[in-house]
């Protein structure tokens, strides 16, 4: 699949702004094009990897893709030209955003434990003032922002919301309190939460091997991301943190009883996420019984 970027990354930018849009995928031998989508109609055939849209209109809104030589089609982005104030525009068109004052939210998909930038500006470059932003109408602006922007460094799952900037203008010489329009912002996982799964039974004879697997998907869109995983008894690490998601025990004993899980991290360890516990009980082999019968 090819990844769509744009640059700078802001799904909401001023009429009359620029913006270059890049299609990365694998290197293919040979000059072949690279198809631009816009609302899955084809908009256009290049010979590079970009697409630039100068002096963005209102119908160059909506969604884009890329497909670049010997990929699939990539991610889409949306993209929202907002009219501010046009002098030569006496009605924007309808549908169309026309705020003086905009919250730019990333065009790209936000990964937990990646930086969720944003930041408000007003039209024309005024200046901005008491600037306060919001998630779920809540007021997030300590400890996470600036007057240039909002940084949230590592962002969880729990940072999706719905998120909108205030700031006072200045307007015929005062100031004048003005709101964004809110846009809802999903973080999405890295990977799933895991799932320990017994190879064999969860009553092992004493003195059989145990093989644990720590199941989880990573997502398609972070394909190279580093996963590092660990395998717990009643709490306690057992092995880890390692590159593999599996584990075994060569040989169980009585004292192997108990209460397993693992955990999946990721290399920074910023996002860590633990299983639900197995019990797993260890059988004493009886000696002697018949057919070969196990007890515990």
């Amino acid at each position: 699949m090819a990844l769509l970027t744009m640059d700078p990354p802001w799904s909401v930018i001023f009429h009359g702004e620029s913006i270059t849009l890049r299609c990365q995928g694998p290197r293919v031998q040979g000059k072949q094009p690279t198809a631009w989508y816009h609302n899955d109609k084809l908009l256009e055939l290049t010979d590079t990897d970009t697409y630039r849209i100068r002096n963005a209109r209102y119908k160059q809104n909506g969604r884009y893709k890329c497909q670049s030589p010997g990929s699939t089609c990539s991610n889409p982005i949306s993209l929202s030209i907002s009219y501010g104030q046009v002098q030569d525009l006496q009605k924007p068109p309808l549908g169309s955003l026309a705020d003086l004052l905009i919250l730019q939210v990333p065009s790209h998909a936000v990964f937990e434990g990646e930086p969720l930038h944003m930041r408000c500006r007003g039209w024309n470059a005024l200046n901005l003032a008491s600037v306060r932003y919001y998630r779920d109408g809540a007021d997030i602006t300590r400890p996470y922002a600036s007057a240039e922007q909002l940084l949230i460094p590592q962002a969880t799952t729990h940072h999706s919301g719905r998120y909108h900037c205030s700031a006072e203008m200045y307007s015929n010489l005062s100031l004048k309190k003005r709101e964004s329009q809110g846009f809802y912002v999903s973080i999405r996982e890295l990977f799933t939460s895991p799932v320990l799964s017994v190879a064999s039974s969860a009553e092992p004879l004493e003195g059989s091997p145990l093989n644990l697997s720590c199941i989880t998907r990573l997502s398609s869109y972070r394909p190279h991301a580093v996963l590092w995983y660990l395998f717990y008894r009643n709490s306690t690490v057992l092995r880890g943190p390692i590159a593999s998601s599996e584990y075994q025990v060569p040989t169980v004993g009585l004292a192997d009883t108990g209460s397993y899980s693992c955990e999946v991290r990721t290399e920074s360890s910023s996002i860590q996420k633990r299983s639900p516990q197995v019990p797993i009980t260890i059988r004493r082999e009886c000696v002697g019984c018949w057919g070969g019968a196990a007890s515990t």
